[in-house]
């Protein structure tokens, strides 16, 4: 899950992931490289990373994600996300490999989230810190991702906007609660990957956007590693006051994370654990013997 405050670019115009613009004067743009400083103010922008092919004239909009967590599973079987793989799997089915899928809070089916039946076991090991990583990440400024809306006309609804993700780079102030300040500068990182989207829609203050990589770099300890998570798909509920919460999701490729183990001196005695851990729930991308090799996080 992310949730966060506005977050606007004075020199591009952009304003947070999302809306109700007031006026600045227009730059070169967040996706040209273009300085971005967070302000409490949404700002619009008639430049960005992404473009649509539809009519996606109006003013543009740029978020910065401030706070990240798992999205647990209850245990009636609820879960925020998505159905990734177009299928609804109940349990031992053909599909998904035989995991079954999640019902989301909305009532809709298919909700791929296999890595919430691994949280709880991994809480019980080293692996618990994963978290903690991704804030302390956020709070250093390794891993700012951003966020950009273009020709948003209307934050409630709108049938055409364009979608781009990239990452910032600069130190972010912090307040004394621990979260980021407003009225900051930050830069786009011109070297870490982006992605671009067009055509998207915002229907009742919800933006879908599909399908997308989404890389989260972190550092642990001296090591410095980047996990990719693929064939992925983001949405963004719009607040009153222009903030936003949201989800993302994507497969995560098994195979990566163990070369990571074998790498980076993970606990030996964690290995073996992880790699059942994740076979066992594995739920996309069936390779040629029928055994999945990713998991929906």
């Amino acid at each position: 899950m992310m949730r966060g405050p506005i977050k606007c670019s004075q020199s591009s115009c952009c304003s947070a992931l999302l809306l109700f613009a007031a006026g600045c004067t227009p730059g070169d743009g967040v996706g040209d490289g273009a300085t971005v400083t967070a302000t409490q103010t949404l700002i619009s922008s008639d430049t960005g990373a992404a473009a649509a092919t539809c009519d996606a004239s109006g003013p543009s909009y740029v978020g910065l994600m401030s706070a990240m967590t798992f999205s647990r599973a209850t245990d009636e079987g609820i879960s925020a996300g998505f159905d990734l793989d177009g299928e609804v799997t109940d349990a031992g089915d053909s599909s998904g490999c035989g995991i079954g899928d999640y019902v989301d809070p909305d009532g809709t089916p298919g909700i791929d989230n296999a890595f919430a039946r691994l949280i709880p076991a991994l809480e019980q090991t080293e692996a618990q810190a994963v978290e903690g990583l991704l804030e302390n990440a956020i709070t250093s400024g390794e891993l700012l991702l951003m966020f950009e809306i273009l020709g948003l006309d209307d934050p409630q609804d709108d049938d055409c906007v364009g979608f781009g993700m990239l990452q910032g780079t600069g130190e972010p102030l912090i307040g004394t609660d621990g979260e980021l300040l407003w009225g900051q500068t930050l830069a786009r990182d011109p070297d870490s990957p982006s992605t671009a989207l067009d055509a998207m829609e915002v229907i009742d203050g919800r933006l879908v956007a599909r399908p997308l990589t989404i890389s989260l770099p972190l550092q642990v300890f001296d090591v410095s590693l980047s996990f990719d998570i693929e064939d992925g798909a983001f949405s963004a509920d719009i607040a009153a006051d222009g903030s936003f919460a949201g989800h993302f999701a994507g497969g995560l490729d098994i195979a990566y994370v163990l070369q990571i183990a074998a790498e980076e001196n993970v606990d030996p005695e964690l290995k073996p654990l992880l790699e059942s851990l994740l076979y066992l729930n594995a739920d996309l991308e069936p390779d040629a013997d029928g055994e999945c090799t990713k998991v929906a996080v």
